[in-house]
């Protein structure tokens, strides 16, 4: 019986296996290939290249891939450690999150200035807090509360109207 050698070699030219196989015989790889992962890639194996035939010749089979973009968790989380959002992205996407908001206390009031660090594309798992910049509210005003919602203060008896951190007067101009 006539034999030949058949060899099985992975993506990157790596021997897996050479062994001599009977004519008319089907060739089988003892070993399912890999490849190492990337930062960017997971790859997962497809089959040969070219198809696997019967044993009528010497013959070269290649390793054949699929290539799947790596996911990493991405967390975002509020000041006080509370987990706003945690999810796979892809490598190489902007990861987003609604921004979040932080409730005014006696003496200030919060906005949302970004997140720490600063976001950037998906290179891996990666955690970011939410940073708030504080505004001190004006003193001698008195907060007049309908439906638990701000919206008039007193200041030497004049009634100012209060729109988010901001104090107008009854026409519509800022109070500084």
């Amino acid at each position: 019986i006539e034999q030949f050698l058949v060899t099985f070699l992975n993506a990157n030219g790596a021997l897996i296996e050479a062994n001599r196989w009977d004519y008319g015989q089907t060739p089988v790889c003892s070993t399912t290939p890999t490849m190492e992962s990337t930062a960017e890639h997971n790859y997962v194996f497809r089959g040969w290249t070219p198809e696997i035939a019967l044993a009528t010749g010497n013959t070269v089979y290649t390793a054949v891939y699929d290539t799947v973009p790596r996911t990493y968790m991405i967390t975002f989380v509020d000041e006080d450690g509370t987990v706003l959002s945690a999810r796979e992205w892809e490598y190489g996407a902007t990861p987003t999150c609604a921004e979040p908001t932080k409730a005014d206390d006696e003496q200030y009031t919060y906005t949302f200035a970004g997140w720490n660090p600063a976001v950037v594309a998906v290179t891996g798992e990666a955690t970011y807090t939410a940073t708030y910049t504080a505004t001190k509210k004006p003193e001698g005003f008195e907060e007049v509360n309908a439906d638990g919602k701000a919206v008039k203060v007193f200041k030497d008896g004049v009634i100012y109207i209060l729109r988010g951190d901001k104090i107008y007067t009854p026409t519509g101009s800022l109070v500084e």
